[in-house]
């Protein structure tokens, strides 16, 4: 009988100690390096010369949910038909098309993270999703409000999560709910509306309010509708082309006040467009799966037209967070401290 008790008492602390083995490695309590990154952390990132990477003072960052890369590299003719104007930029070598993977798990949240600090998240993030705290890590938000750009916001309320407004992130902004998933329409219309009064603020010259130095949109409608109908719904090529509309009116908001305002090589504005992450056949998404971690990522520039840009017919395949050290020097801001991204050669 004693054997029998102390086997017994044996296997459940084995158990408990398996569980606690498991835990620890699925979900590891990672700690990010404290403090915001200064230029003068780091060692200049030159190019054989003692000049500054910066290309550009202003941007102009969609996060179209959801936006997997086959909507507009696949070979699904009436999903990449329905983007005609992506297609013509790629065309014309005014787009960088890249597939950005998103590491899992694969909700917008962690993904908003690994987007904005080059940080891989962590399934502790996926449990924070739905009551996320404000993210104390360096990001490029970080950055932003550290060297004084000023920043819009639009869309997904979770970035106001992460990034209280009473913490001065966001000069203007407003947020729109994610959990009403059957509203593929206003949830959308609500951000195109904000977009387009920030647009006007910049036609009419308006002294009188400051302009966005980075715009920031987050755009909800493709998701819900993943979630709703899946991705063969018939509601998803408009939604596309609502989407390429959009895009095709900022960009040439862009070409137009860039003509206006930019006299030197580091004046500009960078256009990004991606995904925070995919779907899979039954419009859902959170794991690992092709479908699910493969985004559309694309930098544009009206001015790239003038030049080719590297290699205009092939989508290079990098991982999301590739893209916050790469846009820190277009901007000209030091890399956020806990960045694991590599550069992308090909924006430079």
């Amino acid at each position: 009988i004693n054997i029998m008790k102390w086997l017994i008492t044996l296997g459940i602390a084995l158990q408990v100690l398996g569980w606690f083995l498991f835990g620890s490695g699925f979900f590891p309590l990672k700690q990010p390096l404290p403090g915001i990154s200064v230029v003068e952390d780091q060692r200049e990132w030159n190019v054989g010369t003692q000049t500054s990477l910066q290309r550009y003072d202003r941007s102009v960052f969609i996060v179209i949910d959801a936006f997997r890369a086959d909507f507009v590299y696949g070979n699904d003719s009436l999903n990449r038909n329905s983007m005609p104007f992506v297609q013509a930029m790629m065309r014309r070598n005014e787009a960088l098309p890249l597939i950005g993977i998103a590491q899992a798990p694969t909700v917008t949240l962690p993904r908003i993270k690994a987007l904005l600090s080059g940080s891989l998240p962590s399934f502790w993030d996926f449990v924070d999703n739905f009551n996320s705290p404000a993210l104390q890590q360096d990001s490029l938000l970080h950055q932003f409000r550290q060297y004084d750009w000023n920043v819009c916001f639009y869309g997904d309320d979770t970035w106001l999560r992460l990034f209280p407004p009473e913490d001065k992130f966001f000069l203007r902004y407003e947020g729109t709910t994610s959990f009403f998933v059957a509203d593929t329409v206003e949830v959308d219309n609500n951000v195109t509306r904000c977009m387009r009064q920030e647009l006007d603020r910049e036609n009419t010259l308006d002294t009188h309010e400051q302009s966005c130095d980075a715009l920031i949109l987050h755009y909800l409608g493709l998701d819900h509708i993943g979630h709703f109908q899946g991705p063969r719904s018939s509601l998803l090529p408009p939604k596309l082309v609502e989407m390429d509309n959009i895009i095709k009116e900022i960009y040439e908001h862009i070409e137009q006040q860039d003509h206006q305002r930019c006299t030197s090589p580091k004046c500009g504005t960078l256009l990004v467009i991606t995904g925070d992450h995919g779907m899979n056949e039954l419009g859902n998404h959170g794991g690992s799966s092709s479908l699910e971690i493969e985004t559309a990522l694309l930098l544009v520039d009206p001015k790239w037209k003038q030049h080719s840009i590297p290699e205009p017919n092939e989508v290079n395949i990098v991982n999301q967070v590739d893209l916050i050290p790469s846009l820190s020097l277009l901007f000209g801001l030091p890399i956020p401290k806990n960045s694991l991204g590599k550069i992308i050669s090909h924006a430079f």
